[in-house]
This record gives C-alpha cells, structure tokens and sequence, in this order.
C-alpha cells in the first residue's frame, strides 16, 4: 500500500480557517481526574457527525488535553473520514495512553494492517488544527495538522460522511475534559463531494450520558467527563 509524506496540501483544495477570536482566547490548563469506575472494556466517545456519501474532508481545531489513563487504554480526540464498513476509517487527532502521550493518525484499508504513525504531542492546553483530506480520484487520504501533510496512504473505500469526536476505551479511563476544564472542538468542517467546504451538521452525541457528558453544537462543542463527581 502507496504511503509516505506528501506536501501539497494546495493541490487538496482544503481551506484551513483559523478564527483570529478563537485564538486570542486565554486557555485554562487541563487537568486530569481518575474516573474511579470499573476497568470494563467497552469504547464510548461524545461525537458530531455528519452523513454524506463521498465526503472529501474533515477539520476542527482541538485543544490538547491530557487525560488519566489506565493501563491498556487509551483516551484519542479526532477528525475522521469514515467508510461504510466498521473497518474502513481515515483519523487523526491528540491521544493519550497510560505510557504515551502524542498526535496519532491512522489509516486503515480492510484486508490490511493499520497504517499509523505517533508524531510529538503538543503543549497542554494548546489548540491545533486537525484534518483530513481525499482525492477521488488517486483514492490518497492525507492527514494534516496546522495545515502540513503529514502522511498519506492509498485507501479503496469512499467516505460515508465525517466526524470529530472524543473516545476513550476501558471505562475506568477518562473521557477527553473534566467539568472544571472542558475539551474543546470548535470549527467543526466538512468537504463535500463537490470539494466545497461546509459546516458541520446534525447534532452531538455521546454513547454514555451517566459519565459523559457534552454541550454546544456540531460545529462548536465540548466534552468532559464527569469523574464520578
């Protein structure tokens, strides 16, 4: 499978917006919480997704947050391109495990391993631009953060739409946020198959409302877990 750096973001046609207001914005250090629940093995995640056959990109700014973690899970804010089938997904995004904290993308073709790459996490509290980008024509799905192309492979599926989300996987590791200091997705954007941006449609969701919680819309929202308070 074709995969390496490719640094033409241009010839994507993905307009990157960087809301001046947004940035000017005071950030509050992010903090972590041990949720004190059971160690069971199930993914839940707060997400906003919008359904569109042949979607062509995904983008949200997302501040970096650094969550408790047990052992074995994991606690990953994304952009993703997803395909209809459950094994066919195109994401990048600030991920956290009990021994490794860092800016993940993944790429996954069904029928061969995972394509995926740990580049340098960013500063707590920080907020970066993530997104990702495909071309119907060559079927390359690039990842990209603050505008550089950091990878790309060759994937033979076409998107079912885009989401951003927060996920986490043991029940016992905490969700992206706390009450006292949210995480935060704002910006929410997806490509349509014309190769035109749009915001963010539908509403957000989140698989487990007794521990997780969120606010605002599919374009600008929050999440936090509750910890158990």
């Amino acid at each position: 499978m074709a995969f390496g750096i490719h640094r033409l973001a241009s010839a994507m046609g993905i307009l990157l917006v960087v809301w001046p207001a947004l940035l000017a914005m005071p950030l509050r250090v992010a903090a972590a919480c041990d949720p004190n629940r059971p160690q069971t093995a199930e993914y839940n995640w707060v997400s906003a997704s919008t359904a569109l056959v042949g979607a062509r990109g995904v983008y949200a700014q997302i501040k970096t947050y650094s969550p408790y973690v047990e052992a074995s899970g994991f606690s990953y804010s994304w952009v993703m391109l997803p395909g209809p089938a459950a094994n066919e997904w195109a994401q990048i995004g600030p991920n956290k495990t009990a021994g490794n904290w860092v800016t993940q993308y993944q790429l996954q073709q069904p029928g061969h391993p995972l394509i995926w790459g740990d580049l340098p996490a960013y500063p707590i509290g920080s907020v970066h631009s993530y997104s990702v980008g495909t071309d119907p024509v060559t079927n390359q799905f690039h990842v990209y953060v603050d505008g550089v192309d950091k990878a790309w492979a060759t994937l033979y599926w076409t998107p079912s739409g885009a989401s951003i989300a927060a996920e986490t996987w043991l029940l016992s590791s905490q969700l992206m946020g706390e009450s006292s200091s949210h995480e935060t997705f704002r910006n929410g954007q997806y490509m349509n198959a014309s190769g035109t941006w749009q915001s963010m449609s539908g509403s957000v969701t989140s698989t487990d409302t007794n521990h997780f919680s969120y606010s605002g819309n599919a374009v600008n929202f929050d999440s936090w877990d509750r910890c158990n308070r």
